[in-house]
């Protein structure tokens, strides 16, 4: 894998652990981006399912031109700050995360895959807009579980990590404390949850989707009726994500992108000791 951060010590913890920690923005930033988010008056009607999804995200927005001003404002105001930091990368999806009290979890998963991960990774920027902590639903991750278990997700693709979820939260996960300003960059394939908001004051948070510039975005949907050739691969290039529906997405192939393929993948549900297995010996060269 090519070098990804301008900071060597960056790049070789992200390899390593999945993740890395760091100052971003300053308050004038931070104020930019509640600025943007402020103004754009989102609806979130379009949640799939209340019990499953308990919090508040533009993935949930039913108009696509909100989701595409979302995008085009924050990109302008972040990607120069990026640009200091990785080397030659691309914006794809921008999301806006809000949990008010009593609301979340995020459940625990890997992020869809944007690109082909036997070649590339993806990575999200996740940017609280205020401090975070255990109390108000901060990033959680299990560090080294990049690059294993699926390569292949997407919004109907099932989640091998769910009937042992509750294992992983208990041994395995390490939050990640943020105050404002600072952020975490992950792997979308590292594993990883937020916990539900406990305190008085929402948690909001902005994240990115990025990819490298040599890389194709990719979508994947899977057919429910199919056996064999049950993935379609779809080129995401920008606007794509910004244009995808959620709700329709999880049974309706998407009618706009241009398809570039199919394979066949299947999943299977993982246990608690084939997951430690992967964890512990399979580790991803650095």
């Amino acid at each position: 894998m090519r070098q990804l951060f301008n900071s060597e010590e960056f790049d070789t913890r992200f390899k390593k652990e999945g993740y890395v920690k760091l100052p971003l923005l300053n308050a004038g930033d931070i104020a930019g981006l509640k600025k943007i988010v402020s103004q754009i008056t989102f609806q979130f009607e379009n949640n799939v399912n209340r019990e499953r999804c308990n919090y508040n995200t533009t993935l949930f927005e039913t108009n696509a031109d909100k989701r595409i001003e979302l995008f085009d404002k924050v990109v302008a105001q972040l990607q120069p700050v990026l640009n200091e930091i990785l080397i030659d990368f691309d914006v794809v999806m921008v999301n806006y995360w809000s949990k008010v009290k009593n609301e979340g979890p995020v459940e625990l998963h890997q992020n869809w895959s944007h690109v082909d991960e036997t070649k590339f990774c993806s990575m999200s920027v996740w940017i609280p807009l205020q401090d975070t902590n255990r109390q108000n639903g901060t990033m959680e991750l299990v560090p080294g579980s990049q690059g294993k278990y699926d390569t292949i997700r997407g919004i109907n693709i099932f989640n091998p990590l769910l009937d042992i979820s509750h294992q992983i939260l208990e041994h395995d996960i390490v939050p990640v404390n943020l105050q404002a300003g600072e952020a975490v960059i992950f792997d979308d394939s590292l594993v990883h949850y937020t916990g539900p908001n406990k305190t008085e004051e929402p948690r909001e948070a902005v994240q990115l989707v990025i990819k490298p510039k040599e890389a194709p975005a990719l979508f994947y949907f899977r057919w429910l009726e199919k056996q064999e050739n049950n993935i379609e691969i779809f080129d995401a290039s920008v606007p794509f994500f910004s244009r995808l529906q959620i709700k329709s997405a999880l049974t309706d192939r998407p009618e706009f992108g241009q398809s570039i393929g199919f394979t066949t993948y299947h999943n299977t549900p993982l246990s608690y000791e084939e997951f430690k297995h992967e964890l512990q010996t399979n580790q991803v060269p650095v």
